[in-house]
């Protein structure tokens, strides 16, 4: 996962205006002491020039490649991320503690973090999932179009459209085949099972 990424980017930014300004007073110094006004003049421009182009785009145009989509710019702004387009009009308010790239969990789908839970943005801005699991997993490791996540101490799935096709209600979740093609076992409140391809539970008690 890319969480601390984000962060990164931006810390980086920073140290390179901390370094402009370094610069900066270091010319200043050496141009008072050969006492010629117009090399410090010429210092002056030329730093707050570079400073002004290292801060005039706080991230990078991200590329499809980079994994955002095509004319969205990744913004950090007091403290929460979103996105822009190159006009700077927003595309996804600057909310989030983190947005990772496209793909990571499901293809056209970010996940995001806010406030300690996760939760998935698509490919064209729009919240799908609120922000309110404690854990994701990957999609398919249980069933395909499946994604198991957390919340508290109970698991459920999604599906891939971002609804709890199993509600997060179960203790543990097990894995597929343990009850011939049904998936997966379950415990919940003390009773055991499985969930069948329609995401119902069904009791094993009530079975035999």
């Amino acid at each position: 996962m890319a969480h601390g990424l984000n962060r990164g980017l931006y810390a980086l930014t920073h140290m390179s205006t901390i370094l402009m300004v370094l610069l900066f007073l270091c010319g200043i110094v050496i141009a008072l002491h050969k006492n010629n006004m117009h090399k410090l003049i010429y210092t002056v421009v030329v730093i707050l020039l570079s400073a002004f182009n290292s801060n005039a785009q706080p991230t990078s145009d991200p590329s499809p490649a980079e994994g955002y989509p095509k004319g969205w710019i990744l913004v950090y702004k007091e403290d929460k991320f979103g996105f822009t387009d190159k006009e700077g009009k927003e595309i996804v308010p600057f909310k989030y503690d983190s947005i990772d790239r496209l793909g990571e969990v499901k293809k056209d789908w970010c996940m995001v973090s806010l406030n300690g839970k996760y939760g998935f943005l698509d490919s064209k801005g729009r919240e799908i999932v609120v922000p309110q699991y404690d854990y994701i997993d990957r999609f398919g490791e249980f069933r395909k179009n499946w994604l198991l996540v957390k919340k508290g101490n109970y698991l459920g799935f999604l599906d891939n459209k971002g609804q709890e096709i199993v509600p997060t209600e179960y203790q543990s979740i097990g894995q597929h085949g343990e009850y011939g093609n049904e998936l997966p076992a379950v415990n919940i409140h003390g009773r055991s099972g499985y969930i069948d391809h329609k995401g119902k539970f069904n009791d094993l008690e009530e079975h035999h």
